[in-house]
């Protein structure tokens, strides 16, 4: 067996390569988050009109193409951009406070409930009714005719500000060959199956 010394030195060992690591991830995100936002900032200067610049970033047609056309959205729609349009909180004994989201993208609109993981935009001020905001992951349901998304991941775009509703969307009509699709599968961002609903 080997000495209890050497053993302290190689957990040190492994937790600081682990530390190291951990670092090194958190600060891979942190550069990629201020790469979006500088090119979001650089491409609002560019247009110099807030609102159309928050027009020409939210991605049209996303909705449409998540629930009757998942298979286009790898190519097209990587990570699609949304105007909040409504905010609402509930709460549950199992899960605490949650939000649900109406997002549009100019064409549709769509419910959505936020996990609680990311309550803190909303708690910082950051998330409000009007945001722009960048879906980076999410997961798409058909629950008793109803359409929802479940909103893992997304980033406010704050540099666009907040404004009144862009467009006119309406809600999404489902085509009845996804519909039944969606009832047993949960689709993820990518537009792959990701696992069966319980």
């Amino acid at each position: 067996m080997p000495p209890r010394h050497f053993l302290g030195q190689r957990a040190r060992k492994v937790d600081r390569e682990q530390r190291e690591q951990r670092e090194q991830r958190e600060q891979r995100e942190q550069d990629l988050r201020r790469m979006m936002e500088e090119e979001d900032e650089e491409y609002l200067n560019m247009i110099g009109n807030p609102q159309s610049a928050a027009r020409e970033m939210i991605t049209q047609g996303v909705l449409n193409a998540i629930f009757n056309h998942s298979d286009q959205l790898d190519k097209d729609f990587p990570e699609p951009v949304y105007q909040c349009l409504q905010m609402k909180s509930f709460s549950s004994e199992q899960v605490g406070e949650r939000w649900r989201l109406v997002l549009s993208d100019i064409e549709h609109f769509v419910q959505c409930i936020l996990v609680s993981q990311q309550n803190h935009l909303v708690l910082e001020g950051k998330l409000k009714v009007g945001s722009i905001v960048r879906v980076r992951s999410y997961t798409a349901h058909h629950i008793k005719d109803r359409i929802i998304l479940i909103l893992l991941d997304l980033v406010v775009i704050e540099s666009l500000g907040e404004h009144a509703k862009i467009g006119h969307p309406v809600s999404l009509p489902l085509v009845l060959s996804q519909k039944e699709y969606l009832r047993d599968q949960r689709i993820d961002r990518r537009g792959d199956a990701a696992e069966r609903l319980q």
